[in-house]
């Protein structure tokens, strides 16, 4: 009895212990793939999902012919028929055996190309679209440009051996995302077989050498190849459940095995959402003379994205915040975009839904008497504060929210107006006046150094910019704010008005920083770091970026960044560069709009100008 349980127990752990093999060696097998270069991605994004010295140059074979049959698509005509040039014909290698003068469509020598992989279809196809194979291949190494395949290059158009012939799995991964996108390379490259004429009676049957298109139902594509010097090389690209995945390999000896490993690998990790479904956007954007002061927006396209388990989904929506007449039903006139772990992924269209015809101007009448209303209007408390000079607009804000602003004896709220000659205004047991109109500000610009904190006092009892500033004026405020350890260009102003348009992101007016970081960083990194990316729950404003220079800060070789900030949220350059894992070693801002720190060394400070506070104030 004990004898049985424990032979059925063994048993049941025998085959527990062979499903687990199984499994892990279904999990493993791409990264034991033979192939001496290899690359997988997702191809809508080129996200690499896997990769084997992919950047190493090697020889492609027949691989290249995903690049001859490109440029014909692009440059040639698919129905004209055309006359095989002579020199075409007895090209070593596969061939289906073209004879001189010999006339067949362009699109019959494509079928030829990609299923039989055929050198003399290649030649042929060159001799037409360009006249020779140098000028054909100078064709396919300017196309290689615009693609940014910078480690590709072709001397002809088969794949035969050449010295300087050769590119990279990556580059190779890449130009096939691009050609698959060609709804007539992808319905080539996917049929397995075809006729086309033969020279005189009869048809030429072809067979597309491709035998992935029989081993999975999920292949699409795209070619394979083979030289004694490049071995065997293979492209491949599957779909299953809204996944699109390609996958690379040079000089695989098991390729077909390891591209069924790779495939499936591609289809575990990813798998495809709904971003939007037609209509399921609606905004009511406001609208001049529309009937109820807005229109609707709605997208009316579909779309989906591949994603990982860990990928982190976000959305904006992008428009105008007001619209002016004529507006017309189908106008596009917002777009909602995604963004996935902070990179733009998918943009769509919001359209307008009904149309708004244009008004009529006003009369003189309507235009005299909107600015008697205007005059007469009362002004916001805030307003009137800063323009008083005491202290800035969002300050002013943050004393009425805490209760501290008193208007004729009753405590404030936030949205109340006053009128300058009639109410008085107190702030704790100080009142608070000042003639707007013809009040006289001051305007300075100070080089702030690292170590002052931009108040002017500080209860912690550390340097403060007031302690830099004085003599320069009464009742000076910062305009924005510099960090402790940032330097640069700070402007002080009594001008409350001045300052909440210098401050409030809606008005974008750029500032720029140079940032040094303990990192050596690319042009392309740099690209890179420019992509926005949710902070806080915030999606940040568009940015520049832009590579200035290397230098040694320490030991460390360090890279000098450009920053152009449009927005300006509190600690936006040290926050994208912790967001990005970069260390920050110094900041220091240099501009605002058109105004420079040039001749003003650090502690010290000046008066603006008219014509630079006049530039200011037209921002």
């Amino acid at each position: 009895m004990i004898n049985s349980i424990y032979r059925k127990n063994r048993v049941a752990w025998v085959c527990f212990a062979l499903i687990i093999v199984v499994f892990c060696a279904i999990a493993t097998r791409a990264a034991d793939v033979s192939a001496r270069s290899a690359i997988l991605i997702e191809a809508d994004t080129g996200e690499v999902i896997f990769e084997k010295n992919s950047h190493e140059r090697l020889p492609m074979a027949s691989t290249t012919k995903i690049m001859t049959a490109l440029v014909a698509l692009e440059n040639g005509d698919c129905d004209k028929k055309i006359s095989v040039s002579p020199k075409a014909c007895g090209i070593e290698g596969s061939s289906i055996y073209l004879t001189a003068g010999e006339k067949l469509t362009l699109e019959d020598l494509l079928y030829a190309l990609m299923l039989e992989s055929a050198n003399d279809a290649a030649a042929a196809i060159a001799y037409e679209i360009s006249g020779g194979i140098d000028e054909f291949a100078a064709l396919m190494n300017k196309k290689a440009v615009e693609l940014g395949l910078s480690d590709t290059h072709f001397t002809n158009p088969h794949g035969l051996d050449n010295e300087a012939h050769y590119t990279t799995a990556a580059d190779l991964a890449k130009l096939t995302a691009h050609a698959m996108k060609n709804d007539r390379f992808r319905k080539i490259v996917s049929t397995y077989k075809y006729q086309i004429p033969m020279n005189g009676d009869g048809v030429r049957v072809l067979l597309n050498h491709n035998k992935l298109l029989k081993l999975s139902q999920d292949v699409i594509g795209v070619k394979t190849g083979f030289t004694k010097r490049s071995g065997r090389c293979l492209v491949s690209a599957a779909e299953r459940d809204g996944v699109a995945v390609i996958a690379v390999t040079l000089n695989a000896p098991d390729d077909w095995n390891d591209h069924l490993a790779m495939l499936e690998r591609g289809f575990a990790e990813y798998h495809n959402i709904t971003l939007a479904e037609s209509g399921q956007f609606k905004l009511e954007i406001p609208c001049v003379g529309a009937e109820n002061g807005y229109i609707i927006a709605e997208n009316r396209e579909n779309c989906s994205v591949c994603v990982k388990e860990s990928d982190v989904i976000t959305k904006t929506v992008e428009c105008d915040r007001l619209l002016f007449p004529p507006v017309f039903e189908g106008d596009v006139v917002g777009s909602v975009v995604f963004f996935k772990n902070g990179v733009e992924i998918e943009r769509i269209s919001l359209f307008s839904t009904e149309s708004v015809e244009a008004v009529d101007p006003p009369t003189l009448r309507e235009r005299l008497f909107g600015i008697f209303n205007k005059f007469m209007e009362k002004i916001r408390l805030q307003k009137y504060i800063s323009g008083c000079g005491v202290m800035s607009r969002r300050a002013a804000e943050d004393e009425i929210i805490k209760g501290n602003v008193f208007v004729n004896g009753i405590k404030a709220t936030l949205g109340d107006k006053v009128d300058p000659e009639l109410d008085e205004v107190y702030i704790g047991s100080r009142k608070i006046s000042g003639d707007i109109e013809n009040r006289r500000f001051t305007y300075i610009m100070l080089n702030k150094p690292s170590g002052y904190v931009t108040t002017m006092s500080d209860e912690k009892g550390r340097k403060t910019v007031a302690d830099l500033i004085v003599g320069a004026g009464e009742r000076l405020y910062p305009v924005g704010r510099l960090d402790l350890y940032s330097e640069g260009l700070l402007l002080c102003t009594n001008d409350g008005e001045l300052t909440n348009k210098l401050t409030h992101p809606s008005h974008m007016i750029p500032k720029c920083y140079m940032a040094t970081v303990t990192t050596h960083l690319t042009p392309e990194e740099i690209e890179f770091i420019k992509k926005p990316f949710e902070l806080d729950g915030y999606m940040l404003k568009p940015f520049d970026a832009e590579l200035v220079g290397y230098t040694m800060c320490g030991e460390a070789k360090s890279t000098i960044v450009k920053f152009t900030l449009y927005e300006g949220r509190n600690r936006e350059i040290r926050n994208i560069c912790a967001h990005h894992g970069l260390k920050l070693a110094r900041l220091i801002r240099t501009s605002v709009g058109d105004l420079t720190l040039f001749g003003l060394n650090s502690g010290s400070w000046r008066y603006l100008t008219d014509d630079e506070v006049e530039y200011l104030k037209n921002l």
